[in-house]
């Protein structure tokens, strides 16, 4: 009977007691305290997980269906927390952090508590995949540094960053945006850097824009035509900007090109394609493609009469045409 009696105990036991997580390098040398295959499980539940009472914690190689509340809260002392290279779905940000990033975690939903008032200052969410702006950003009064960079957004309205007065800088590059618009006023009063480069824009609507100290924008390589009318005297700041690989129109191209040099502006060459340019090359490739499908309509004709039957020679005649003009 006794023994039973220890074996029952000894089973609550192992309930009880937590799972200690230590720092795996040398805290006071590093500044940080790196904790690496951290793994939430029914074996190993969030609430029985202790941490070092560290301010800035770094995880690698965690898996974490959910970034809990009840997580982030074994982490009393935390202010700084970077997670890399993990598996993290979806994510809370406990208002006491004053830094996140949260990078190649494959994360694709962001929570906040609307109840509580936050630290953050920098938000760093690179190469996961995110569809959407977090819901509620703008409750994140004191952020300063947003990064978004390489994920999946395909359309923005910048007007949910309003009631961000501190933002400075934001990431935006590498996605697939295609259209940028605002449903009302942006206001933005410290904003000075802004990134889209490398997305696939074709409209970018920067009428309801009140961004005063913009002094860098990045736009390359995107499927542009033109901005609004006022850019650049919009932003009188302005230092830096990047235009290179779009399909600007001409005339608007020399125009800006001869404000950004009257406002001392940095700028790399951008080239332009004008309107008959455009249906030259448009016109060029129907005409090409015309010649590809004649060419395949006879190679396949030739052959269902030699054997009687129709086969394909679609890669065929890919090839052929490649060699004739070249890569396409």
């Amino acid at each position: 009977m006794k023994l039973i009696y220890v074996v029952l105990l000894l089973s609550l036991l192992s309930f009880s007691i937590a799972h200690q997580y230590d720092c795996e390098n040398n805290f006071y040398d590093d500044d940080y305290c790196l904790i690496s295959s951290l793994r939430v499980s029914s074996e190993y539940p969030a609430c029985k997980m202790q941490f070092p009472e560290q301010k800035s914690i770094q995880l690698q190689f965690a898996h974490l269906e959910y970034l809990s509340p009840v997580l982030l809260y074994r982490m009393p002392t935390v202010e700084r927390l970077d997670i890399s290279n993990s598996y993290v779905r979806k994510a809370f940000v406990k208002p006491a952090l004053e830094y996140l990033k949260i990078s190649g975690s494959q994360l694709t939903e962001v929570f906040l508590d609307l109840d509580e008032e936050y630290q953050l200052t920098n938000l760093h969410l690179p190469a996961n995949q995110l569809t959407r702006l977090p819901n509620n950003l703008n409750h994140l009064k004191n952020l300063t540094m947003l990064d978004l960079t390489n994920n999946r957004l395909d359309f923005l309205d910048m007007s949910q960053f309003n009631g961000l007065t501190n933002l400075l800088w934001v990431q935006l590059n590498d996605n697939y945006l295609k259209v940028v618009f605002s449903a009302e006023p942006v206001i933005l009063p410290v904003l000075s850097d802004l990134s889209m480069a490398r997305n696939d824009i074709a409209l970018l609507d920067m009428s309801r824009w009140e961004i005063p100290l913009l002094q860098e924008f990045y736009i390359s390589n995107n499927r542009l035509q033109e901005l609004s009318n006022n850019f650049p005297k919009k932003f009188p700041l302005l230092r830096t900007v990047s235009l290179a690989e779009n399909q600007w129109d001409c005339e608007w191209q020399v125009r800006v090109r001869q404000e950004l040099q009257q406002q001392n502006s940095t700028f790399e060459w951008f080239a332009c394609q004008d309107s008959e340019q455009t249906q030259a090359t448009v016109k060029g490739l129907k005409h090409e493609q015309q010649l590809r499908q004649s060419m395949k309509d006879t190679i396949v004709q030739f052959a269902k009469n030699a054997t009687g039957t129709e086969m394909d020679f679609d890669d065929i005649v890919d090839d052929l045409f490649c060699r004739m003009y070249g890569e396409q």
